[in-house]
């Protein structure tokens, strides 16, 4: 029996609203209930029902404290160790002990290491980008990769990827309009652009990572040089997407991508629990240091999020300090890093 149930029960159904609201103590509440419910029936010929009911929610009180939410994350959960890689080796050592690794390589590039050693590169703009560490300019430096996940077709994100998925021979996975324009354009064959699309959840690497692609508020043309007329052409560049990725022992990160608000993300959060969120809060382009906030704080409510695609090009012009500033107090801690850093979770 719940308590709301022991209030109507006896006749004091004001109370029920309490339970819901911190930090009023259950056993406390319970036995003003059971009391206040012995006194109305008790010496009336309901006196036998006012008792038993009494005692029940006392019972039900004692059973079930209610403490009041923290305004800190318990430290049980996730941890981020940030460590600045000083070389390539270094960057490139594998999560072990069932720990993921995150390296971040400036905008929205990001390496993704599991705990079994599966490393996904999401939205590789590198060698162009004024952000990327120097020895990652060197597209060698990288290491392994066993896939690559592009969120839209600008040139920002899809970047090397094209060449990275040639010269690997890795499928690149965009949106399915992007990846067939990239066919179609003679830019990558068939079978290293797979096709999917937002909702779909796929197990390239095996079933123990899950990848599904989520709603991202954006657009995607595709820019191409035709090497004929050496100009530049629009081409369809699908939809924008985000990513969550579940690895192996259970973890999830939502990659956002490019995106303005929308209020799907509380479903998205809601319904994919991610650990943890990359987020855009540059502005101009993507949301504002205000906008994440007002979406972290009222729709995601993450455990984890790492603000990016900031401070690359001077129209980007929100930081982490806003970002922080805009939340104010909350459980969520926000990972700061700056591009080369590696988080390790």
């Amino acid at each position: 029996m719940t308590l709301p149930a022991c209030s109507r029960l006896l006749g004091v159904p004001r109370f029920s609203i309490w339970v819901a609201t911190p930090p009023m103590n259950l056993l406390l509440l319970s036995r003003l209930l059971g009391t206040l419910g012995a006194q109305r029936w008790g010496s009336g010929p309901m006196g036998r029902r006012g008792l038993f009911l009494g005692a029940l929610c006392w019972a039900l009180g004692a059973a079930h404290p209610l403490q009041a939410a923290p305004t800190e994350a318990p430290a049980s959960e996730a941890h981020a160790v940030n460590t600045h890689a000083t070389d390539a080796h270094a960057a490139n050592t594998h999560a072990t002990s069932g720990q993921t690794q995150l390296l971040w390589l400036g905008q929205s590039a990001v390496r993704l290491t599991t705990p079994g050693g599966k490393v996904i590169l999401v939205d590789p703009f590198l060698t162009q980008n004024p952000k990327t560490p120097p020895p990652y300019k060197n597209l060698e430096a990288l290491g392994k990769i066993d896939l690559i996940l592009v969120t839209h077709a600008h040139g920002d994100h899809l970047g090397d990827g094209p060449e990275l998925a040639k010269k690997r021979h890795i499928p690149l996975i965009g949106s399915a309009g992007l990846d067939q324009s990239l066919v179609d354009l003679g830019v990558l064959p068939a079978e290293l652009a797979p096709r999917m699309d937002k909702s779909g959840t796929i197990t390239p690497l095996g079933e123990g990572i899950r990848i599904t692609m989520v709603h991202a508020e954006h657009s995607s043309a595709l820019e191409w040089l035709n090497p004929v007329t050496h100009k530049t052409e629009t081409h369809v560049g699908g939809e924008p997407v985000g990513f969550i990725i579940e690895v192996e022992n259970g973890f999830k990160v939502w990659i956002m991508g490019d995106t303005g608000l929308f209020s799907d993300m509380k479903f998205i959060a809601d319904y994919y629990r991610p650990d943890l969120v990359l987020m855009p809060i540059g502005g101009h382009y993507t949301m504002d240091p205000k906008d994440a906030a007002y979406a972290v704080r009222y729709w995601i409510h993450p455990r984890l999020v790492l603000p990016y695609h900031y401070g690359t090009f001077p129209v980007l012009t929100g930081t982490p300090e806003e970002f922080i500033r805009a939340i104010g107090p909350s459980r969520t801690k926000v990972l700061e890093a700056k591009p080369g850093d590696t988080l390790t979770f």
